[in-house]
């Protein structure tokens, strides 16, 4: 028992030292839940973003139609505006205590290579978290005593990922839900605010070139499965289904891979307390992304190709 033990905490430590994240540890109110804690996923604020703040009392003219004053003294401005080379898609200003919490949310420009060093910290990063992930690891062996499935079919497949979303049609790493998965030839790891949550992997398969099926709960309650559909040939952005088999309970979320992922921009935000997800997210037809129906038209800034041609 030790030793499978320490075999699957080395195959994911191993993982976990190859693969980063663009996921990084904001304060945000991802509607992630970790299973059977239903807890929503935190943590702590970034820096403010780059470039100068504006002079007391001066206004960008791009938001000035857009700025609204509350009885407290507050303000908000909703975007998109440009200021100081920084786009903000939402700006509030309102008291907080004896402080102000000027919450900001903006679009930060890839590649970010200064923040390599936070995605690899998305590891268990104490103590207790290496405790908390090899007691759930322990747990896995007991309810299937025996090795950890190696699964062949899941050669090729990116094993780090972080999730993106589409704003006025163009595509960026999700700032508010900064919680990459990694997926080894045995386990699924479901990054949460208490550390990896570690899921088997009871059975994999290649449906297609660009479909892969695994079996798994991925760490969430009356999840089964994940179909994963690549729905472009550039970033390799992917669309992750999560059901169960009687198909009742299923949702999608939108990742790339960290190779990718690395270069894009990010929505991201700064507050000092767990701020509201402000950002008007782009509706998006997973089914169709699936079915080609409704190809990923943005363009890769490297080629000005679209990510289907």
């Amino acid at each position: 028992m030790k030793r499978s033990l320490f075999t699957a905490a080395a195959v994911l430590a191993a993982l976990l030292l190859t693969a980063g994240s663009t996921g990084r540890r904001t304060a945000g109110n991802a509607a992630d839940k970790v299973a059977g804690k239903g807890t929503p996923e935190a943590a702590v604020s970034t820096p403010e973003p780059a470039g100068k703040e504006m002079a007391a009392g001066e206004k960008s003219p791009h938001a000035a139609s857009r700025t609204r004053t509350g009885r407290d003294g507050s303000t908000e401005r909703r975007g998109p505006f440009v200021e100081n080379d920084t786009t903000f898609l939402f700006v509030h200003e309102y008291p907080l205590g004896s402080d102000t919490n000027r919450y900001k949310v903006f679009i930060r420009k890839g590649p970010q290579p200064n923040d390599i060093p936070n995605f690899a910290s998305l590891s268990p990063q104490n103590e207790t978290q290496w405790k908390d992930f090899t007691d759930m690891l322990h747990m896995l062996k007991k309810r299937h005593p025996g090795p950890l499935l190696r699964h062949t079919a899941l050669e090729g497949l990116p094993h780090s990922w972080t999730p993106v979303r589409s704003f006025q049609g163009n595509y960026y790493v999700n700032g508010f839900n900064p919680y990459p998965v990694w997926i080894s030839d045995s386990l699924f790891v479901r990054q949460t605010m208490d550390g990896p949550w570690p899921s088997r992997i009871s059975a994999a398969e290649r449906i297609a070139p660009m479909h892969y099926r695994l079996r798994t709960t991925a760490g969430y309650d009356g999840i089964e499965q994940i179909d994963i559909y690549f729905v472009d040939s550039v970033r390799r952005t992917a669309v992750f289904a999560f059901s169960n088999d009687r198909k009742t309970e299923q949702f999608q979320s939108l990742y790339v891979p960290f190779e990718t992922g690395i270069g894009m921009d990010m929505v991201d935000f700064y507050s000092l307390e767990l701020p509201d997800d402000e950002v008007e997210w782009d509706e998006i037809d997973f089914g169709a992304l699936i079915s080609g129906a409704a190809p990923l038209r943005e363009a890769d800034p490297k080629t000005d190709k679209t990510n289907n041609e």
